[in-house]
């Protein structure tokens, strides 16, 4: 499963001077979306993952990890 970082995206959309809508409209990732990943509403997707790391030129492992599922 793919989460952000702490504070990775913030700062690295930061670094641009770009809001959420600012982030959305460059990655094609919804403004909903952006606002879910940054106060760790869950996992994404690779593909959302790669869309945000193009945006902001950033690597992935600068903004995001992998953690193994638990089960309940």
């Amino acid at each position: 499963m793919i989460i952000a970082k702490k504070g990775s995206i913030e700062a690295a959309r930061g670094a641009h001077g770009w809001t959420q809508k600012k982030l959305a409209e460059q990655s094609g990732v919804s403004a909903a979306r952006i606002c879910a990943i940054e106060s760790k509403s869950g996992p994404m997707t690779p593909q959302t993952a790669k869309k945000i790391c193009d945006a902001v030129g950033k690597p992935f492992e600068e903004l995001f990890q992998t953690v193994a599922k638990t089960r309940a």
